[in-house]
């Protein structure tokens, strides 16, 4: 007799699919996803920096400082494609990421000797380092053109940045202080030698509040040195401070023939004259135009050279002669010698509108 039931069904249990064996394979890799993350997170962000050559400067070992704080490492140093500079990897922490503005200036901290004094003295142990000043920029940038020496001011400080143009006169230098009465108000940034125009150039920065003191009637002048003059009062022996007679400087002020006029705000170019008695005989005058006829010689005449009344200087000479064509215009028969001169009435009546 079969007591088995027919009508019964076998129980079929289903199988997983996933075995065992793939857990830890799993969990090794969510692991390393793990830890790329986290070297992500923890990496820094890479800048590159151009310097005209690398002095001081080690791979792996020298440090990007902001107020004497580390922030950041050099990685590698290389040259430009074009071999002309030097170019430095650098990577910056990632919690610093502002600090790298478009106009943020890095320098090389090493020992120096210039017009302000010794500074770096305290990196002949240390060994040198990156400073950075940040800037104000909105932008943000990973390419940076590095410094030679140590900014003379900051993006972030107040003041007004102008351009100083020279025929010639005393060399000046950066870091050259800019004068104001006697008081040091900014200082010069940088020099440049136009060999074109050949004109010497100097960028200065005047320190807030005192640039209020710059107008469009200002005048800049070279105060460098000893400064001396002899009147009816005896001699006069003048310089603007030590400093400035020991390495050089720029005085400015307003002449007391002119009114203050109005106050710049932004940048732009001014004279700087060789010194202050200059300004008076070389400045720009409203004037008349005479040709004057003269029977003797002009020898020795030259262009600026003074035109009295009675021991007054009234005018300058702005033509020493006229060109044998030029003459013959006036009258063929005109044997005597033609001399333009500028008469300026304001040197006596101190009425300048100069601007």
């Amino acid at each position: 007799m079969n007591t088995t039931n027919e009508n019964s069904q076998a129980l079929v249990r289903s199988k997983s699919r996933v075995s065992a064996i793939w857990i830890l394979p799993l969990i090794a890799a969510l692991i390393g996803i793990g830890m790329v993350y986290e070297q992500w997170r923890n990496q820094g962000i890479m800048i590159a920096i151009t310097y005209d050559n690398a002095e001081g400067l080690e791979a792996k070992k020298t440090k990007v400082k902001y107020r004497n704080v580390d922030i950041g490492t050099v990685t590698n140093i290389s040259f430009t494609e074009d071999g002309n500079s030097v170019k430095v990897g650098v990577e910056i922490d990632r919690n610093m990421q502002q600090f790298l503005r478009s106009d943020t200036q890095f320098w090389v901290v090493r020992p120096r000797i210039g017009s302000q004094g010794i500074s770096g003295f305290g990196t002949l142990l240390s060994g040198a380092y990156i400073n950075l000043e940040p800037g104000t920029s909105n932008e943000y940038a990973e390419l940076f053109s590095g410094l030679n020496t140590p900014p003379l001011s900051s993006p972030s400080n107040d003041g007004l940045k102008l351009r100083l143009e020279s025929a010639g006169g005393k060399s000046l230098r950066e870091g050259n202080p800019v004068i104001y009465r006697g008081f040091e108000v900014g200082v010069i940034e940088s020099t440049d030698f136009d060999i074109a125009t050949r004109q010497v150039s100097y960028d200065v920065f005047i320190r807030a509040p005192y640039d209020a003191l710059v107008t469009t009637n200002t005048f800049f002048w070279n105060s460098g040195g000893l400064s001396v003059s002899a009147n009816t009062k005896g001699l006069k022996v003048d310089f603007a401070s030590l400093e400035s007679f020991l390495s050089g400087g720029v005085q400015f002020d307003v002449p007391e023939d002119l009114p203050l006029g109005e106050k710049v705000t932004q940048t732009r170019a001014f004279k700087l004259y060789p010194s202050q008695s200059s300004i008076t005989e070389d400045r720009e005058y409203e004037y008349i135009e005479y040709v004057i006829l003269v029977d003797d010689t002009v020898g020795g005449l030259e262009i600026g050279a003074p035109v009295e009344y009675r021991g007054i200087r009234i005018g300058r000479v702005h033509r020493p002669y006229l060109g044998f064509h030029q003459v013959n215009l006036i009258d063929p028969k005109e044997k005597r010698i033609p001399v333009v001169i500028h008469v300026e009435p304001s040197r006596i009546t101190q009425n300048s509108n100069y601007g």
